[in-house]
């Protein structure tokens, strides 16, 4: 059986760089999809620079920590297309898994021709009509695709040891997945996958290398950070939403995996995201 591959859709737009086009010790809770029409601009990442180059799609995958820069080419800035997407549920987890530095797609004319046709479409930041939302979505999807078969075969391989050896915590994760805003204990998330709780935390471990309730943990700060960049909603609400009993307990939480407290990271988030 084959996870299907779902994804959501924060924000695509098309907008003339300049020198504040700058950030560094970045870190997503999301992906990127980067498509611009000239050189200039580029991102780093554990000490290697990418260049985002002209009429090539660039990926840089969520979790991954980078700086970005622009320089104008012959006295230009790049015009900039981005997408801001995430992709839930089990086969996000094996993406985020596999995909751990920023990515250029090579060459591929039909999918850079359309991506030429949105950028030029220059949809409204917040808003996507049907028509787009489809057509930013298909573009994601197959550039996903492209980037997967570019992975060394240890990784692809990897990915489908996942799907047949650890099966056994498939309906685990997809249950955290749906349901980050409810209590989610090691014990009945077992029996979701017919185990004992302790074999339930080893098989979990092992395959995912992370204990299940750091795991639920992690995914419930990215859906926080995702909404806290992403919607007006309050901070307080958000907590709740995403499965915390309170705010302080949140906030703790929150700044110990994304090195910010909620209000700040929103405050700079709303500043730097919403430009790149």
């Amino acid at each position: 059986m084959s996870d299907s591959i779902s994804l959501r859709l924060f924000r695509a737009h098309s907008q003339r760089l300049d020198d504040t086009w700058y950030g560094q010790n970045r870190r997503n809770s999301f992906w990127r999809l980067y498509f611009n029409d000239s050189d200039g601009a580029s991102v780093s990442s554990g000490g290697i620079l990418y260049p985002v180059a002209a009429r090539r799609l660039f990926l840089l995958p969520a979790g991954v920590r980078f700086d970005f820069a622009v320089e104008p080419t012959n006295g230009d800035f790049p015009q900039h297309f981005y997408v801001h997407f995430d992709v839930p549920g089990l086969a996000g987890f094996r993406l985020r898994e596999a995909f751990d530095t920023p990515l250029s797609l090579p060459g591929n004319p039909r999918l850079e021709e359309r991506a030429e046709e949105l950028r030029k479409l220059n949809i409204p930041r917040l808003n996507f009509e049907l028509s787009s939302d489809l057509l930013v979505q298909s573009l994601v999807l197959e550039a996903l695709g492209v980037a997967w078969t570019m992975l060394p075969s240890e990784k692809r391989s990897h990915g489908a040891i996942f799907s047949t050896e650890h099966q056994a915590i498939t309906p685990a994760l997809r249950y955290i997945e749906a349901h980050l805003s409810e209590p989610l204990r090691n014990e009945e998330l077992a029996k979701l996958c017919h185990l004992s709780r302790d074999h339930f935390i080893r098989r979990f471990r092992a395959a995912t290398r992370y204990a299940p309730q750091q795991y639920v943990l992690e995914r419930r700060i990215a859906l926080a950070a995702q909404k806290l960049i992403f919607s007006d909603d309050s901070i307080e609400k958000i907590s709740t939403e995403c499965g915390f009993a309170n705010r302080f307990y949140f906030s703790r939480m929150f700044s110990r995996l994304m090195e910010s407290p909620p209000a700040a990271f929103r405050r700079d988030g709303l500043r730097w995201y919403s430009q790149s």
